[in-house]
């Protein structure tokens, strides 16, 4: 796969409800934010009934300074203290800050890290296809020329041919409602800003980023036949 590059890679851990109710907020928002050098952290009246936002620090991981992007704390009502970050790395990487703070919190205010929900992971990713999307679906073009065919009557006569863009996989959230909120969908669309023939495309998914970047290799084994 060519010129893969990650936009996105974001973790999300559950631990035990109201996990910080016996720390000041403002003393644990200024101790995160001394700890991992954020630019931007909550100041005065920061309370834990709403999330919490912290965004640009900085976290070293094998033996290099990664930016961390986003980290945030938010109550989950009665079920969750839940812990977000996002960096620009991979997931191993916002998963290896996600561990140092809690090992670090844990010590620092005697809490107990107990996870009460499965873990999750959103990845964005930017990359470039051997062969662009449309040329596996050969038989949706009777759909792409009549929606041309229909454009061009209505009076614009030099409408490009409409191609196939993107696709989008999901599980029935109707259906299994009880597990809102789920996985993010998975999607691949073509990249904002670039032509076409550039094949270059944008793929999210609730995966880690080396498994995201799996299921597009797959895909694009898939096409190339």
């Amino acid at each position: 796969m060519q010129q893969f590059s990650v936009i996105r890679a974001s973790v999300f851990r559950a631990l035990r409800p109201w996990l910080f109710d016996k720390v000041m907020p403002l003393e644990l928002a200024t101790a995160v934010k001394q700890r991992y050098e954020f630019i931007k952290a909550p100041s005065d009246g920061t309370q834990l009934n709403q999330p919490v936002d912290f965004q640009a620090g900085k976290f070293k991981w094998s033996d290099k300074v990664i930016g961390v992007e986003q980290f945030v704390v938010a109550y989950v009502g009665n079920k969750a203290t839940s812990l977000g970050v996002s960096t620009r790395e991979s997931t191993d990487a916002s998963e290896a800050f996600l561990e140092d703070l809690i090992a670090w919190a844990s010590r620092q205010y005697n809490l107990d890290p107990k996870e009460v929900l499965p873990r999750s992971y959103f990845s964005q990713v930017e990359f470039v296809l051997s062969r662009p999307l449309h040329e596996r679906f050969a038989e949706l073009r009777p759909i792409s020329d009549g929606i041309t065919e229909f454009v061009r009557g209505y009076g614009l006569e030099q409408c490009p041919l409409y191609e196939m863009t993107g696709l989008s996989l999901n599980y029935d959230f109707v259906k299994y409602e009880d597990l809102k909120p789920g996985p993010q969908p998975f999607a691949v669309e073509r990249r904002l800003g670039a032509t076409f023939d550039e094949n270059k495309y944008f793929s999210q998914a609730p995966l880690r980023t080396q498994d995201h970047r799996t299921i597009l290799e797959r895909l694009e084994t898939i096409l190339s036949h």
